[in-house]
């Protein structure tokens, strides 16, 4: 008898309810104010208590709404059209370039991620809510049309290509290699590229 594993379920939850404070603090940005978890709690209908296990500080909260909101612009529709390759090629650059443009409050956001991963490490919890971010079903997306991949390649592509933007790529290429910007972003879609083309030299059968 096959039981199903009630960790799904509670992953979703938990991305619900860590959206759900999300844009409750991105709504009262928007109104011109500066919202404290326990506000942003009270708007989401979550607890304080349960807000507080997400988001230890009121700054860390601010940070997570300031990087979702860069982070859905523009629409992602720009990666559903044309070739795969053009369609990874847009979504490597352009979270290549939002890494650069904003790169003190990703700089600041991957910190406190860090230091809150450390602190819930440190309490023997490793029930952390991880953080799916964006380039993932950017990604995603893209490498729709890649239906002679099988699931497991298709999925150790994305893995391969995600390490390639963000902010944790930003930080090899500029402060491990100081690479400008246009030098990152040109060696990203290079790479991807390169990626693309042995994954689908890998899923066409030998002559």
């Amino acid at each position: 008898m096959n039981v199903s594993s009630p960790k799904k379920p509670r992953l979703n939850q938990r991305r619900r309810t860590r959206s759900a404070l999300v844009e409750a603090a991105q709504e009262a940005v928007r109104r011109g104010e500066t919202p404290t978890i326990e506000q942003s709690a009270e708007a989401a209908g979550v607890s304080r208590a349960t807000a507080y296990r997400y988001f230890t500080s009121q700054q860390a909260l601010l940070l997570e709404a300031s990087l979702d909101a860069i982070a859905t612009i523009p629409d992602p529709s720009l990666v559903d059209e044309g070739p795969v390759e053009s369609r990874v090629d847009a979504a490597i650059r352009f979270f290549v370039r939002m890494a650069y443009n904003h790169e003190p409050v990703m700089r600041t956001f991957l910190m406190l991620s860090m230091e809150q991963w450390l602190r819930t490490h440190q309490k023997g919890n490793d029930d952390y809510p991880l953080r799916k971010g964006r380039r993932v079903p950017w990604l995603e997306r893209a490498l729709a049309p890649l239906r002679s991949l099988s699931a497991r390649r298709k999925r150790r592509l994305l893995v391969a290509l995600s390490m390639l933007c963000g902010v944790e790529a930003m930080i090899v290429t500029k402060d491990v290699c100081r690479c400008t910007a246009k030098e990152a972003e040109d060696a990203s879609g290079w790479a991807a590229q390169a990626m693309l083309r042995a994954a689908l030299d890998k899923s066409r059968p030998r002559a």
